[in-house]
């Protein structure tokens, strides 16, 4: 939300369900949903603390209403395919330029034997040859059911669903299924007291291909997009006898068969997810109110997967396996006093938040590879020669108090101030605690008689705020020297090796807070007795501390350890529009929205620049793809400068380069005659100038239709 706040402390906004702190999009019904919201200001975040560094998004889930159980069903059906393919050479023409490149190359003076003949050439006029997108991608069928009961009397409100979604992906070998559950209560225990409870749970099984691995030793070899998009259009995808094909000895010859790559590999990955929150509200006196809740996200990670002999990786490790699981629990405490009154033209609202929360994960692996058999797969990886096993384990603690007072007068003028505190276990001894203050005012113009006599708005306010925010979005113990297995040598000079440890990372006692400090400036508007309303916000926020690898002497033996290093700036637009079109038996609601962010790295210490990767995959990039540097913007991409081809007319201006006509032209940048890593300029942000979308809800009657445009430039 808002731009690239953090380097390496996670920019992903907090997922608040039902008041439970960290919950997973991926597991919830959308069907369930009865509201979101989505806080972006300093101000409005303050109440989740670093929780909410980088937004919030809140969720509430449906509950049942007075009278008679209502059951509802429904179920949708979808296609998905993909939008538009990469334009390729067809076979033939393919056939040719390797002709020509071939004659090309050869400097020996005798003319070379060309790679295809003429008769196989007009064979691919005939037959077009292999179009490896379509061999790998394919038209998915979604299916989705969804179920709920709920109902209610006077005392209690309670709801019933459950889900099942069917998602085979369109890449051939990737698939998605979902089966969710969920339970809802609400109780008038007396007239002073109420409880509610609030379960779900969800088990999603996945089997995704290797796309993005990340993985060096599949890497583009083993991705079958990355393979498909560099096989030969003249290749066959099997054999004579049936088996898969390799790439003949042009082009792409070390890359794995696209279509065994993404069908061949098995993957039975699991996801159990069980969240729960209770909550008790009190009304302790006239405008006293009380909440306390207890929750907790217990999520169980199961994946198997393996790679036969028939795919790149597994071909290459006669069989590879790999077991992992996880198992993390969260617990959640919080308790808010507020209280309300107003006094005349005065109204006041005072909140007092304690709040306490624990996690722990546990962590396990084992890895085995030269199998006798690729027929027990993953299930028995006793058949490996090689294994190797790891484990984990992890605590992380955050205590935070909050303080919050709003005061507004006559409903026309408006002030918040807030005061937060949080102190979390990840970061040293000296700096544990963070303190986050905040502030916002409002002026609402819609309750001014200049503005009433006008006519036009149905609402109007002007609104600003101010605030500061930490993240404290770090694994544990990165404070502390870290001491790891795995490092075995027959140290004693015998044919035993013996267990061995190493230091692989450095303590830093002094790591704190990364802060961000934000203003925001916005205008609400109502128009034709509310049919028609929107936002339009302008806001700055400048991250310090930031929590990055710092570079160490090498006589220490480590490369980095994390620090509080530099500072980034994100400052953009928001502008969001919605209005009833239709309000008649034929209803048309239509919303637009609309976002715009520019950022900037403002300082990263005494790097010149720093070198980061998403992946360890992607073919032919032997250098950083993205750098951040003092000044530019975050996500630049540096390349070479490529200008098309050399012209015949160039021919002598090639040779200089060491070029042919036909060959690829880059920009020499430093004018030296040389193209080398002195050359590389920007070329690219990995980042959109801005993100859009459009969502339309026709209804009438018993029926409705909605569809949603998005996009980003």
């Amino acid at each position: 939300v808002r731009g690239m706040n953090s380097i390496n402390g996670g920019n992903g906004a907090l997922i608040v369900i039902d008041g439970l702190q960290g919950g997973n999009l991926n597991s919830l019904n959308p069907n369930d949903i009865a509201s979101i919201e989505i806080l972006k200001d300093a101000s409005a975040t303050a109440i989740y603390g670093s929780q909410g560094a980088n937004g919030v998004i809140l969720i509430t889930t449906k509950l049942g209403r007075t009278g008679k159980p209502v059951i509802n069903y429904g179920y949708n059906v979808g296609l998905q395919q993909l939008r538009k393919k990469l334009d390729f050479m067809d076979a033939a023409d393919f056939a040719r330029t390797m002709n020509a490149a071939t004659a090309m190359e050869n400097g020996s003076g005798i003319p070379p034997e060309p790679i295809f003949t003429e008769a196989e050439i007009q064979e691919f006029e005939k037959t077009g040859g292999t179009d490896w997108l379509d061999v790998i991608y394919r038209t998915a069928v979604v299916q989705n059911h969804q179920l709920s009961i709920s109902g209610g009397s006077e005392n209690v409100r309670y709801l019933v669903s459950g889900g099942y979604l069917d998602q085979p992906g369109i890449l051939k070998g990737s698939s998605y299924k979902r089966l969710t559950l969920r339970a809802n209560l609400e109780a008038n225990i007396n007239k002073w007291a109420v409880f509610g409870l609030n379960w779900a749970g969800s088990k999603e099984a996945g089997n995704t291909t290797l796309a993005g691995d990340g993985n060096p030793e599949v890497d583009w070899r083993g991705n079958p997009l990355s393979s498909a998009l560099r096989w030969a259009p003249t290749a066959k995808l099997y054999n004579p006898d049936g088996s898969y094909a390799n790439h003949p000895y042009y082009g792409a010859s070390s890359a794995g068969n696209p279509l065994a790559n993404a069908i061949e590999p098995y993957f039975d990955n699991n996801t159990v997810r069980n969240n729960i929150n209770t909550y008790l509200d009190f009304k302790v006196l006239e405008g006293l109110k009380f909440r306390v809740s207890l929750g907790g996200l217990f999520t169980n990670v199961n994946n198997l997967d393996y790679y036969n002999r028939k795919t790149k990786h597994g071909l290459a490790r006669n069989g590879y396996g790999e077991a992992y699981t996880e198992f993390t629990k969260r617990y959640q405490n919080s308790n808010i006093l507020t209280y309300d009154k107003t006094f005349g033209s005065h109204h006041f609202t005072v909140t007092g938040v304690a709040e306490q929360q624990y996690e722990r994960g546990n962590i396990a692996s084992l890895v085995a590879q030269n199998f006798l058999s690729d027929e027990t797969r993953i299930y028995d990886l006793g058949a490996a020669l090689n294994t190797v096993n790891a484990s984990s384990a992890y605590e992380r603690v955050l205590n935070s108090y909050l303080g919050r007072i709003h005061y507004a007068f006559a409903n026309k003028y408006l002030f918040t101030a807030s005061f937060r505190a949080d102190g979390s276990s990840v970061f040293g001894e000296h700096n544990k605690w963070g303190y986050f203050p905040s502030m916002s005012l409002a002026w609402n113009l819609g309750a001014e008689p200049f503005i009433q006599d006008l006519d036009v708005f149905s609402e109007l306010k002007l609104r600003g705020s101010w605030g500061i925010t930490g993240n404290q979005a770090i694994s544990a113990y990165q404070t502390i020297a870290k001491v790891s297995s795995g490092y075995n040598y027959p140290y004693n000079g015998t044919d035993i090796t013996d267990i061995g440890f190493r230091v692989t990372a450095a303590a830093n006692p002094n790591l704190k807070w990364e802060s961000t400090t934000q203003t925001n400036i916005g205008l609400d508007f109502s128009l034709f007795r509310n049919r028609l309303n929107g936002s339009l916000d302008y806001y700055m926020k400048t991250t310090r501390d930031l929590l990055m690898p710092r570079q160490l002497a090498t006589m220490t033996g480590l490369a980095s350890v994390i620090d509080n290093v530099g500072s980034v700036e994100n400052k953009g637009i928001d502008f969001s529009i919605n209005g009833d079109i239709l309000t008649g038996a034929l209803r048309w609601n239509s919303g637009f929205t609309i976002s715009a962010n520019r950022n900037k790295t403002l300082d990263i210490g005494d790097n010149p620049y720093l070198k980061y990767v998403t992946t360890l995959g992607g073919f032919g990039i032997d250098g950083g793809l993205l750098y951040l540097k003092k000044g530019e913007p975050f996500g630049q991409m540096y390349g070479y400068g490529y200008e098309g081809i050399w012209s015949v007319k160039e021919a002598a201006e090639a040779a200089a380069y060491g070029q042919l006509p036909g060959d690829p032209k880059y920009t020499d940048y430093n004018k030296d005659g040389v193209i080398d890593a002195g050359d590389r300029i920007v070329i690219g942000n990995a980042l959109p100038d801005y993100v859009f979308g459009w969502n339309n809800r026709f209804s009438f009657r018993n029926f409705d239709l909605t569809f949603l445009i998005q996009g980003v430039q």
